[in-house]
């Protein structure tokens, strides 16, 4: 999958996810969308099933925006 896909992919699975309109690639979806921890890992998990992917959590908390975050899908895809 490319990473344009990755990224729109991700994006309306995150705004469903957290019933908001549109959510900026770049800003932080954390502050952006009031994200607590246990959000934080039901996010992890959707995105682990949707990308058919298995992400280290070490490696989610240098990725907080969108863009980050389908980078780090797609390095392991």
């Amino acid at each position: 999958m490319m990473k344009t896909d990755i990224l729109s992919k991700l994006s309306l699975l995150s705004a469903e996810t957290f019933g908001c309109d549109k959510i900026d690639v770049d800003n932080d979806i954390f502050q952006e969308l009031g994200i607590d921890s246990y959000e934080a890992l039901r996010l992890i998990t959707l995105l682990e099933d949707e990308f058919k992917v298995e992400i280290p959590d070490f490696e989610l908390n240098e990725a907080r925006t969108l863009r980050e975050l389908s980078k780090l899908i797609a390095s392991y895809s």
